[in-house]
Formats: C-alpha cells, sequence, structure tokens
C-alpha cells in the first residue's frame, strides 16, 4: 500500500508577505496597508501598539475588547506615549485606566462650570442660561465638586435622584434630562472617556405619575382665575401691578415676557405688541386691550425706547435667577392675600389665557399670541405673515369674557383683494 505524504505548510508573517520573505527593515516602516500614511511618522514616535482611532481623534489601544485613549492626534504624539506609559500597566493589571481618562483629570466642579460656559456662549437664551445655573447648582453639590467626573458611577447617580424625591414630577424630569445632556456633551467634548453608567435607579418619572401629579394638583387647587377673582385683584392692585395684570392677561405673559418688553415691542397709535419670547425667542403678536394700553401708557412714556417698561422701583430687572429678587412673584403674592385668592400664583394668568382663548380659536393663533412654536406642517413652511384678524378675534374674546365687555368677530365675511393687500404687504 502506497504511504500517504503528508503536505506540509509554511505561514508567512505580514512583513514577509509585503517584502517578499525578508524580515521587516530596521526602520520599523509600517507596512504600505497603513489607511492614514500622514500619521505614520506621528504612530512611530508614539507607539507601535497605539492606533489612531479617527472618530474621536485620538491615539488608542485595545485590551480584552475595550478601547482606550491616550491622547490627542494632534497634539504632540510624545504626549500619547507618556499616558501610555503611566496608564497601560493599571489597564493590564485591571485596575483600569486612572482618572482623568484622556491624559488629564477633570473634576465635576470643572466639568459643570465648562457646561454653563458652553451654554452660555452658545447663543441661547439667557434665561436658559439661568436655568442652567440653577440646575447645576442641584447637581453639581450632590456628585461631590471635587470628585473625578469619570468615577461616577449607578451608586452616585441614585443618590441623585434620591435626593430630588421632593420636586414635583416636571421638575425631576427636566433635571434627569439635563444631567444626562451635561454627561453626553462632556463625552463627546472628549472631557470624559464615555458617558457614565447611570445604573437602573436613575430613571425619568414615568408619564402615569407625572398625570396623577397633575389630576391631584387639580384637585387641590384650580388653576383657571375666573372673571370674578380677576376683577378683585385688579380693584385691590396698584398701577403697576394693575399693568402687569391686564397685559399677562391680555397676550398670556410670563415673569420673564414681561422683562424684555420695551416701548420699540408696542405700537400705542394701533395697539398691536410685536415682540418675541424671552424664553425661545419665538416671535409674538397680540392685539392690547383699551385697558391695557391705558394701563401701561404712563409706564411707557417715561421709560426709553429699548429700555424695559416693567422694572422694580430702584431700575433693576423684574426677572432673575435669585428666589429672593423676584418682584413680580412677590407682589402678586401680597396682592393674591389681600384680594383673598391665596390658591392661585402668577402663571395661572398665562394658563387662564390659553384656555379661554383656544375655546374659540384656532390652536396656532393661540401659540402666535403665546409665543409658542407653530405646528411645522409643508403648508406653515410657505406662510409670511399670520392673519392679523384671527389674532383680534382671539384677544378680544378673552377680553369679553375676563371684563364682560361686548365682544363680536371683527371680520365676519372674508377679506376683499384690496384689504388683504394692505394687511399682507402693508
Amino acid at each position: 500500500m502506497p504511504q500517504r505524504t503528508t503536505r506540509q505548510t509554511t505561514r508567512t508573517t505580514p512583513a514577509q508577505s509585503v517584502s517578499g520573505g525578508v524580515e521587516k527593515s530596521e526602520k520599523n516602516e509600517v507596512p504600505p496597508v497603513w489607511p492614514y500614511p500622514h500619521l505614520v511618522e506621528r504612530r512611530r514616535k508614539a507607539d507601535p501598539g497605539l492606533t489612531p482611532h479617527m472618530g474621536s481623534r485620538q491615539w488608542s489601544k485595545q485590551h480584552k475588547g475595550k478601547r482606550y485613549y491616550f491622547g490627542s492626534i494632534d497634539r504632540p504624539p510624545e504626549e500619547a506615549l507618556a499616558e501610555y506609559q503611566r496608564s497601560w500597566p493599571g489597564i493590564v493589571d485591571g485596575r483600569g485606566k486612572s482618572p482623568g481618562g484622556r491624559g488629564r483629570a477633570i473634576s465635576v466642579r470643572q466639568l459643570l462650570n465648562q457646561y454653563v460656559h458652553a451654554k452660555a456662549h452658545a447663543g441661547v437664551s439667557p434665561f436658559t442660561v439661568e436655568k442652567v445655573r440653577r440646575y447645576v447648582r442641584l447637581i453639581g453639590p450632590v456628585l461631590g465638586l471635587d470628585r473625578d467626573a469619570e468615577s461616577l458611577g449607578p451608586e452616585d447617580f441614585a443618590r441623585l435622584r434620591y435626593s430630588w424625591k421632593s420636586y414635583a414630577p416636571n421638575t425631576v424630569l427636566d433635571l434627569n434630562n439635563y444631567t444626562r445632556s451635561i454627561f453626553k456633551w462632556a463625552a463627546q467634548r472628549d472631557l470624559i472617556e464615555a458617558i457614565p453608567n447611570y445604573g437602573p435607579d436613575f430613571r425619568p418619572p414615568r408619564l402615569k405619575e407625572r398625570e396623577a401629579y397633575k389630576e391631584d394638583k387639580q384637585l387641590r387647587r384650580s388653576p383657571l382665575i375666573t372673571p370674578e377673582t380677576f376683577a378683585s385683584l385688579l380693584d385691590n392692585a396698584d398701577a403697576w401691578m394693575r399693568a402687569v395684570l391686564l397685559i399677562s392677561m391680555n397676550c398670556g405673559f410670563g415673569p420673564s415676557d414681561l422683562a424684555i418688553i420695551t416701548p420699540a415691542h408696542i405700537r400705542l397709535r394701533d395697539g398691536w405688541l410685536d415682540a418675541s419670547r424671552a424664553k425661545n425667542r419665538v416671535a409674538r403678536l397680540g392685539e392690547l386691550w383699551p385697558e391695557t394700553l391705558d394701563a401701561i401708557r404712563p409706564f411707557h412714556t417715561i421709560a426709553g425706547r429699548k429700555d424695559p417698561i416693567f422694572t422694580t422701583r430702584g431700575g433693576h430687572p423684574i426677572a432673575g435667577d435669585d428666589p429672593l429678587r423676584q418682584p413680580v412673584k412677590n407682589r402678586f403674592d401680597r396682592l393674591r392675600v389681600k384680594a383673598g385668592c391665596e390658591n392661585h400664583v402668577f402663571y395661572d394668568l398665562r394658563r387662564t389665557f390659553s384656555t379661554v382663548a383656544l375655546h374659540m380659536a384656532e390652536p396656532n393663533t393661540v401659540k402666535i399670541i403665546m409665543g409658542h412654536t407653530l405646528n411645522r406642517d409643508i403648508t406653515m413652511t410657505y406662510v409670511q405673515r399670520y392673519p392679523k384678524h384671527k389674532i383680534r378675534d382671539a384677544c378680544r374674546f378673552v377680553r369679553s369674557v375676563m371684563l364682560g365687555t361686548e365682544w363680536k368677530r371683527a371680520r365676519e365675511t372674508a377679506l376683499t383683494p384690496k384689504a388683504a393687500a394692505r394687511e399682507i404687504f402693508g
């Protein structure tokens, strides 16, 4: 029987296959399959085991399926090599990467300060920046301002979630979303290596929890101001507070909206208000009642054209982050006690306007007056000017309900072509 011959195969290394069997040269040249030729020299200086991760533009190396980063490829490669030599023994021993991740340590205090600074220079409204500052003050001390940001784990975020137990569900939802956005932003800005593990306990309130709280709140008090209550508030208010009450019910204003209204936003000759909302800078339009114009005229005439109409007695802004300096809220609290309606808050004026106006006007009309974003379907993207007679009808309807005046539609029939041209093109 013929003997079976075995076939011997010889495996070649990548260096032999590229150079025809000759071992790698002393210059430690990178094979021509290297995808980033402009980084060849930088890679040689850093370390043969480090590779550039172009998604994050960091020198990186994998160990047991996890990628570790050691510095930006735009920085001198010697920095990445030093960070690699410092951190790699701990990674191999299972201790993990040293705090600070990519060559530097960052504390929770530094991370939060950088986030607030980025928001302040991102073009958002000042009131949004103040809200971010207020939430950061609630988040930082609980996590530990001097803690390494990358050392935070599920226990820390569970403790943070427990510290919000006395807050309303909507406030907890905002705080949860802001916390997640802060660390997501930090990971994208390369301040931390990855988004932390929040754990199962750091969850936002469920929808049924928010609805149950809302129903319970409505059982305790009604957020709507009746015409009788509004008349009592007006009778007991001074001149400044009367103007604030009327314009807030007229156009659904809040304290932050009142703080930015200037004489340039109000046309006394025809009674129209053309401004933008402080919170989101959405344009808003409304027709002011005769009672509103009479109430704000004394303050309108003494203010500069671009100066706020409503200020404190000392000329300071009426909206801010300091809870002890909220003139509108504090003065309304004193007024509601005097008028016998202690269960109401100032923002109920805005809630009442929205509810009453929606019984006559369509939702987009109410949004135009209140400064909300319109439903951006394909038709609304082409609309350049909203019909003024619809806004006029909504404002006059609210006036008739809250002040008991006679009301009729501003226009019973469709516009004539000439009248439409005057309203659209001016």
